[in-house]
């Protein structure tokens, strides 16, 4: 993939891990203080009130974006070391993959605060494997 097709893909990536946010996921999260602090939920749940009769399961509104985010990272670490092989291209692409796999594993088995959850194990390992595929 072309550094031009890699960071037109990981900004296709972003922009559907955050309309699934903005659409679908709880207003009471931090992403949207600065939307009340503007006063603009009511515009905006205008918005969401068209998208209410969606009922999206599980894995697309919590596991799906979270490998959206993870390849879109990778994406634009390839864009900024493109053609280039070094270790710091190495250790930046792999850092943000091994620390998501490590939260969700300490958290399945209890040893870090949250809820643990395979599917988003299996959303960033098969994210990792459309990025080393292509």
């Amino acid at each position: 993939m072309s550094k031009r097709q890699s960071l037109f893909v990981a900004l296709i990536s972003l922009s559907l891990a955050g309309m699934i946010y903005i659409l679908f996921r709880s207003t009471d999260m931090y992403m949207f203080l600065p939307v009340k602090a503007c006063g603009g939920l009511s515009s905006l749940n205008e918005i969401r009130f068209a998208f209410a009769g969606c009922h999206l399961p599980d894995w697309f509104l919590y596991s799906l974006p979270d490998g959206l985010w993870l390849y879109a990272y990778m994406l634009i670490v390839r864009c900024l070391w493109y053609n280039d092989n070094s270790v710091i291209k190495v250790l930046f692409l792999s850092v943000l993959p091994v620390f998501a796999i490590t939260i969700e594993v300490l958290q399945f088995l209890s040893l870090y605060f949250g809820t643990g959850d395979i599917i988003d194990i299996v959303f960033y390992l098969v994210f990792i494997l459309l990025y080393v595929i292509f």
